[in-house]
């Protein structure tokens, strides 16, 4: 199932991370809009790849 949601004037201050590990990483979006990421990899270098990709990924926005 695909979600979407819409950001209008994100703001850089209301960006924010917390990482619980080896649970969820909770990316902080805009005020209110959060995002729970949950890798799902008993491995940690599986988590690292997962991590490094989608730094990649996002990265490229606006590049």
């Amino acid at each position: 199932m695909r979600r979407y949601s819409t950001l209008f004037h994100p703001c850089s201050a209301e960006v924010g991370l917390i990482d619980d590990a080896p649970q969820a990483i909770t990316l902080t979006l805009g005020e209110g809009d959060d995002v729970e990421l949950w890798p799902g990899a008993e491995d940690h270098h599986a988590q690292e790849a997962w991590l490094e990709a989608v730094e990649k990924v996002l990265g490229q926005a606006r590049a």
